[in-house]
């Protein structure tokens, strides 16, 4: 089951778009032991960030090319 709920984190933090991630009754009360994965091999998704240029006049959804806008850290001065 966890190798089916990474893809969708992945999917939502890369492109910045909600994910609804179904199961059924049956899945949810079965009880099973399961091997832990190895977390150092899964990839690790950066968020686009905004430079310092682009902190000067920041819009949280700004329009870019590939339709993700850079999102600042919290705190980030110039970052709301």
């Amino acid at each position: 089951m966890y190798s089916a709920h990474y893809p969708s984190l992945y999917i939502a933090e890369k492109w910045q778009t909600p994910v609804i991630f179904l199961t059924d009754q049956s899945l949810a009360h079965r009880t099973q032991t399961f091997v832990i994965p190895d977390f150092s091999k899964l990839p690790v998704v950066n968020r686009i960030q905004p430079t310092a240029e682009e902190l000067k006049e920041y819009k949280r959804f700004a329009m870019t090319p590939n339709g993700v806008s850079p999102m600042a850290i919290p705190g980030t001065e110039g970052g709301c």
